[in-house]
């Protein structure tokens, strides 16, 4: 190695550009015979003989190889061209199930929109039929009792004016009058009716004969506390007292008459209690004891 002349590797290659098309051989010739005597140059230019063949055999080997591969993944593509096709069919046919469910959501999505107008112009009817039926619920009450109040039922008619006034039936038949003849008193709407005019004076005149019957019958009544040796507290507590109702309804309906029973009844009571007080002083006069007096 040390007899062998020591050759400059240095080329001047800075400058040289391979890329470039104007290449210039002469120079690359002149530089690389410069080197030609260096070993290393020369065993690379040559190369070994052993390591080319080597080299060779691996590119054929290499060679056979890719052809064998190309070949078998021929062979392997014609063996599964029948699988293929059939894929491609079912992606085909695929593709004409997804545009058919495509169209049908679409068809859907269409009907949807329709439903939801038909449920909103449903809603907006129903909430217009709610408001309807309030009100004609309004309005039947409100004729319900318009109807309830202008009509005289030929059974009170018959009470008021028939039937004894200590009957079951009679204060109930008063009470129902009462409100008959309060209605129509109040009730600026049974006032501006057309039934008012027929009604108002048949209630009048059943009113006037229920205030007659029913004065009489209390007239009657005082009159048991006149009877001798009457108690008049136990017939307070067990008889006038039931008359309330009738001494109410003549209080409402005839001032009058409920001066006339209120003066009857306390005149009466008055009498009775008098009558008893005279009696009790005459008993308490007849206990007097003489006293002696000093003188006697």
């Amino acid at each position: 190695m040390s007899g062998e002349p020591v050759v400059s590797l240095e080329l001047g290659l800075e400058d040289l550009d391979i890329t470039n098309e104007d290449l210039n051989f002469a120079e690359l010739s002149e530089s690389l015979s410069r080197v030609a005597g260096n070993k290393l140059v020369s065993d690379a230019l040559r190369g070994k003989g052993q390591q080319n063949d080597n080299i060779r055999e691996q590119a054929k080997d290499l060679e056979v190889t890719l052809r064998q591969v190309e070949v078998e993944s021929i062979e392997g593509y014609i063996s599964e061209s029948g699988n293929l096709q059939e894929l491609h069919e079912q992606i085909l046919e695929c593709d004409g199930v997804l545009d058919s469910m495509e169209d049908l959501l679409g068809r859907f999505l269409g009907d949807l929109s329709e439903i939801s107008s038909e449920i909103k112009h449903i809603q907006k009817e129903s909430l217009n039929l709610n408001v309807k039926l309030k009100n004609r619920k309004e309005l039947h009450e409100k004729l319900s009792v318009f109807a309830d109040n202008m009509q005289i039922p030929p059974s009170l008619i018959d009470v008021v004016l028939d039937s004894e006034v200590n009957s079951a039936e009679y204060l109930t038949s008063l009470q129902l009058l009462h409100k008959k003849l309060n209605f129509l008193r109040t009730s600026k709407d049974a006032q501006s009716s057309l039934a008012f005019q027929d009604v108002a004076p048949e209630l009048s005149k059943l009113e006037n004969k229920a205030v007659s019957k029913v004065k009489a019958f209390l007239l009657e009544q005082f009159s048991i506390l006149r009877k001798p040796k009457t108690n008049i507290q136990i017939q307070q507590q067990n008889r006038l007292l039931r008359l309330k109702g009738f001494v109410s309804f003549i209080k409402q309906h005839n001032q009058v008459a409920y001066s006339e029973v209120r003066t009857n009844y306390t005149e009466t009571v008055g009498n009775v209690l008098l009558s008893h007080f005279r009696v009790y002083l005459s008993h308490v006069s007849g206990l007097e004891v003489r006293v002696a007096a000093k003188g006697d």
